[in-house]
């Protein structure tokens, strides 16, 4: 398992399911040599070394272990800040680092039937055995691909690209109503909204 402090969603009780879009982070995409990993590591104030699967975090801070030499990396901080910090503390070393942050939206799913809900689209066990918390990966919902962190026992973060984001929000709607479960879909910014307008505040985040 991954160190690092994790930090769980407050989700709701019963069968009520919260589709949450999160407000926006900035999202850079690291490759490293093994060579360089832990000195990155230690500039951003996290233990990269060793890890596989899993995310590492610190405060508001994460990085998703997405292979061998990638790491997606998340912050509250601006995209600029920690480009330069990477160059200043660590040059020559063996990286790139790319902006992404316009290109994915992040989704939490939140209650207590949220993994059978997301199996509806992924192949993945995602029982809290095979899932556990901390677990990170790239996996597929429906027609999309996702990558799927495991933030408690009944809470996930979705991060997917832009373009796809209504889609994904679409699936986990559809599938709730299959589950006979009440959902919840809230922009991440105006509050708890469902039917048409959750699918109105997906777009708008898009636009």
């Amino acid at each position: 398992m991954a160190e690092g402090h994790r930090k769980t969603l407050h989700c709701s009780t019963g069968d009520e399911i919260i589709i949450c879009c999160a407000p926006s982070k900035a999202k850079l995409v690291l490759r490293a040599h093994p060579s360089a990993l832990e000195l990155i590591g230690r500039t951003l104030a996290m233990n990269f070394v060793g890890v596989s699967g899993h995310y590492v975090e610190r405060e508001d801070d994460r990085a998703l272990w997405l292979g061998p030499d990638e790491w997606l990396l998340k912050s509250s901080n601006e995209p600029a800040g920690l480009i330069n910090t990477l160059e200043r503390d660590c040059a020559g070393l063996r990286y790139a680092v790319v902006d992404v942050s316009s290109m994915y939206m992040t989704v939490h799913v939140c209650g207590q039937r949220s993994a059978f809900l997301i199996n509806h689209g992924c192949p993945l066990d995602l029982s809290a055995e095979a899932f556990e918390n901390g677990r990170c990966t790239r996996t597929v919902l429906g027609k999309s691909e996702i990558i799927l962190s495991r933030l408690g026992e009944r809470a996930f973060e979705i991060d997917v690209l832009r373009s796809f984001t209504p889609y994904v929000v679409h699936f986990l709607r559809e599938a709730s109503i299959g589950l006979n479960a009440s959902s919840k879909i809230g922009s991440g910014k105006d509050g708890v909204q469902d039917g048409a307008l959750a699918t109105h505040a997906a777009d708008q985040q898009i636009s």
